[in-house]
């Protein structure tokens, strides 16, 4: 989850050579641990970490394992901007909005434009639309609280 999910989500990488040594390195960290302090679960994520050191640097460096920003980042790269420093990036974006099409009058042709003006759910990007309605009967009501109401016993010394 964490290697296939979330370091691609949370990971911008631009070239999927940069990700070729993170598997081997992690192997030898896991490795170490291992020997050290003999942790009984290093072996089967040494293992797991193996079996997917192949398609590691393409779980990287594949957009749609990442967020609307990592999709930014790496489609700058292509049009050869250097997305590196904060010129190149902000000379893509200009470049990115100036080829959006913010005036059509059919906002749905525009996902851009459809979540700007509020009209396009999240549910329809694949993430869910969230609820901001009250559920019934949160109405500005005070819960009460029912205390404990079970008597005490003792028990008497004969």
């Amino acid at each position: 989850m964490l290697m296939e999910s979330t370091l691609p989500r949370k990971v911008t990488i631009l070239d999927p050579s940069e990700a070729e040594d993170a598997i081997p390195e992690l192997v030898a960290f896991w490795r170490f641990l291992q020997r050290q302090y003999n942790l009984r679960s290093a072996n089967a994520i040494v293992k797991y970490l193996e079996s997917i050191a192949t398609q590691f640097p393409g779980m990287m460096s594949d957009p749609a394992r990442g967020g609307i920003a990592k999709t930014l980042m790496m489609m700058g790269h292509q049009a050869e901007f250097d997305m590196t420093n904060s010129q190149g990036i902000e000379a893509f974006q200009q470049q990115y909005t100036a080829s959006l099409d913010l005036n059509s009058p059919d906002s749905s042709a525009n996902p851009l434009r459809s979540l700007i003006d509020g009209s396009l759910a999240f549910s329809s990007l694949g993430q869910p639309t969230p609820d901001r309605s009250k559920p019934k009967g949160m109405a500005s009501q005070r819960r009460t609280v029912k205390k404990n109401t079970r008597k005490k016993t003792s028990k008497k010394k004969k």
